[in-house]
């Protein structure tokens, strides 16, 4: 369980029966579960079930689930139409597996809050930064000088190298 509440207003909805809540992928030809939902309904997260055993977390606009869900979310449109105009392209890797997922989603939210509650980062929270600004001058996104580096809300600065 995370040790606090998100920053962003998400909720965890995993379903007590998880059979009925598996949805096929239009991706790798197998299974979507959706774990974490934005509180607006803007983006959904999924554990991507592969045929190998395999699984990831992908994250996509569109709502994938039980048709009961769908209809009721998507009431306000042609239900058919747009379960058909659903894209491929709208799904993006998040994480190579659910437990990388829950640790950078725990440390994001822990830098996020340090910086609205105006304490110090913690050092997890650091490290996470710092590593985060290595990787973006390896790949030359951030300036010779420094970067700021927005979180949910919280600047963080990547140093000069």
């Amino acid at each position: 369980m995370i040790g606090a509440a998100p920053c962003a207003t998400c909720a965890f909805q995993l379903g007590l029966d998880i059979g009925s809540a598996v949805a096929p992928s239009p991706i790798g030809g197998r299974y979507l579960i959706r774990f974490l939902s934005d509180s607006q309904g803007c983006l959904f997260w999924y554990l991507y079930l592969a045929a190998n055993g395999d699984h990831a977390v992908l994250s996509s606009s569109d709502l994938y689930g039980l048709p009961s869900e769908e209809q009721g979310f998507y009431s306000y449109l042609d239900v058919e139409s747009h379960l058909t105009g659903r894209k491929a392209e709208n799904i993006s890797f998040a994480a190579e597996s659910f437990e990388a997922f829950l640790g950078r989603f725990w440390i994001e939210n822990e830098i996020w809050f340090a910086g609205y509650e105006k304490r110090e980062n913690p050092i997890a929270g650091r490290q996470y930064t710092e590593a985060y600004c290595r990787k973006q001058r390896s790949t030359r996104r951030v300036d010779s000088v420094s970067s700021v580096l927005v979180w949910r809300g919280c600047r963080c600065v990547c140093p000069k190298s």
